[in-house]
């Protein structure tokens, strides 16, 4: 590289979703979670093989950075979090013993990461990269403001509110901006133990279900229950004004360092607790759809302050809490926005590349071009691909003249088919590139996916993708490209392809253009010429276990399960 250049590094680990991102001059190159390349699901080790995707998408050497930046304040901000933490603990329980082994629980090292690692970012990528000259300068920035940049200078926004919600950063749980230029400036925040994140996320614990994970399985069993303990969930989460709220510390353990973050005293009031093999009852659904109903209610009226407290009608939005795409459908539906972005990566995942642009954007003065996002993850040629093919020898593939037309066919008959094509997508959507594809005309192909591809609760809806032009014929909302709305399906798509519609008559879409995926749009345009519908079904490329990245995880993927055909590259595969 030149020394006019600049490179920078986001990294982020320690907590859940370890990822990398990489900026050159002020250009997104590529951004990847690390759990993509180690298999586990939401992993917190260290992004080794992250950080090496995005270096060689570059054609760089960690000799190369200029800058590292880390999602997280370590040093700064950590004395707050322990403070707290114990401060509560202490109150609540009144031993020291107890403080002493909280203490010893998060220091310690653990089997999925150093602590070591995550307090001294610099010394870690020492440690995993040896061989390698480091001169670049390292930054620990605040958690909410690398969400604050990643959906800001993504957003192709001039100036918006930018509104942070999640469990929590450092120690705020909800963050408020005004983004303006190539600039982001904090507003106010909201504090532990008051966390939007938290109340959800214990909800999901309660109802049987794993929190940082499945918080999408209580959103989507909301719609089959009705908001009977509405009061009872509104006696907990309070809203007072602005971005206020207050949650009751009697039903939240979240603040005293607990791994439960539901008390007995929750339990008392809505009955025990569901386990995860135990059946799925309409109470269960009842609360989830109480909490769901809080939830919207609370966001819509922060929202509402962000726009009057910032003096602009566009907002950005980031955190967990973002991905909650039902309250982001009825906050886009209430609100007469001039633009409203949510960016595809908003949770954790999305934060080291937040912190390169946040460095980008304060040490460079550069406006950015956004890359492709969100294909921003790994390719494969067809070369690479035919490799893999060969050695497997479980299958049966020939090399097409038309992969999307031929394809197309496949789904066209009925068939389920899985795709693998060009960049893999940053965040836990499958838009397109690594995505199980279906003919949604036929309402049972939702129940063969559910139970025998995915082995998945029947009551997960699946996603609809559309061409662009024909987005009004069949929806109502937002035109979003990277599936983090709902949207209301109209009468002819309840009609006609019932398989992408929810039991609440809602769908979560994806826009499809040719500008941001050619190959995809292409694909659902010679769907359209065979079924006269410009929709596919799209769900993630996976069972049980993180969406695929590589050709070997598509093809073991496709290997172990009962779906039909496999379109990898210009390659299509069937089993023999």
């Amino acid at each position: 590289m030149k020394k006019s250049e600049y490179a920078v590094l986001g990294i982020s680990y320690g907590l859940n979703d370890s990822a990398a991102g990489l900026i050159i001059n002020g250009k997104v190159i590529a951004s990847a979670e690390e759990e993509r390349f180690n298999r586990e699901k939401h992993t917190r080790k260290f992004p080794f093989h992250s950080i090496q995707y995005v270096l060689n998408e570059a054609g760089v050497t960690l000799s190369d950075i200029t800058d590292v930046a880390y999602y997280w304040n370590t040093h700064g901000r950590i004395k707050e979090r322990l403070f707290l933490h114990g401060k509560e603990l202490l109150w609540r329980t009144g031993s020291l013993k107890k403080f002493v082994r909280y203490l010893n629980g998060i220091l310690k090292d653990r089997k999925d990461y150093d602590i070591k690692d995550m307090l001294f970012p610099g010394l870690a990528l020492k440690k995993h990269f040896p061989d390698h000259r480091h001169h670049y300068k390292l930054t620990t920035e605040n958690h909410h403001d690398t969400h604050a940049a990643c959906t800001f200078f993504q957003s192709g926004f001039d100036r918006s509110a930018i509104l942070i919600i999640d469990g929590s950063g450092e120690i705020e749980c909800v963050s408020l901006y005004l983004g303006e230029g190539n600039k982001i400036r904090f507003i106010e925040s909201q504090k532990l133990p008051h966390s939007l994140g938290v109340f959800y996320g214990g909800v999901t614990e309660y109802l049987g279900f794993k929190k940082f994970d499945a918080e999408y399985k209580v959103m989507g069993l909301a719609s089959y229950g009705k908001p009977i303990y509405y009061n009872d969930m509104k006696s907990i989460l309070k809203y007072k004004t602005g971005i206020r709220f207050s949650l009751d510390d009697d039903y939240f353990q979240f603040q005293y360092g607990e791994e439960t973050w539901f008390t007995e005293k929750f339990n008392h009031l809505f009955g025990p607790t569901r386990k995860s093999d135990e059946p799925v009852e309409q109470k269960h659904k009842d609360i989830a759809a109480s909490a769901q109903l809080l939830l919207e209610e609370v966001l819509l009226e922060m929202c509402k302050y962000s726009l009057t407290k910032s003096g602009t009608n566009k907002l950005c939005f980031a955190g967990g809490v973002a991905l909650n795409c039902s309250a982001n459908g009825k906050i886009a539906d209430k609100l007469n926005l001039d633009g409203f972005f949510v960016h595809p990566a908003s949770h954790d995942g999305g934060t080291a590349l937040g912190a390169a642009l946040l460095v980008s954007s304060r040490k460079y003065d550069r406006h950015f071009h956004p890359g492709e996002l969100p294909y921003l993850g790994p390719a494969y040629s067809n070369a690479e691909i035919e490799s893999i093919l060969k050695d497997t020898g479980k299958v049966k593939y020939h090399l097409s003249k038309n992969i999307e037309a031929e394809l197309a066919e496949h789904i066209s008959q009925g068939k389920v088919c899985c795709r693998f094509n060009g960049r893999m997508e940053l965040g836990p959507r499958a838009l397109g590139n690594r995505s199980i594809l279906a003919d949604p005309r036929n309402e049972s192909i939702r129940e063969n996916i559910n139970i025998k591809v995915k082995f998945r609760e029947e009551f997960r809806p699946f996603a609809p993708s559309c061409l662009i032009e024909d987005f009004d014929k069949y929806f109502e909302g937002v035109k979003d490209p990277y599936m983090v709305f709902t949207q209301k399906a109209k009468p002819i798509t309840k009609e006609k392809l019932p398989a992408i519609v929810h039991i609440d008559g809602t769908a979560r879409v994806q826009v499809v253009t040719s500008e941001i995926n050619p190959s995809y749009y292409k694909l659902i345009s010679e769907v359209k010429k065979r079924t006269g519908h410009g929709v596919v079904l799209n769900t993630s490329f996976n069972i049980q276990e993180p969406i695929v990245c590589s050709p070997k995880d598509a093809l073991k993927t496709f290997c172990i399960s009962t779906m039909d055909t496999l379109a990898i590259g210009d390659f299509i595969v069937e089993h023999n």
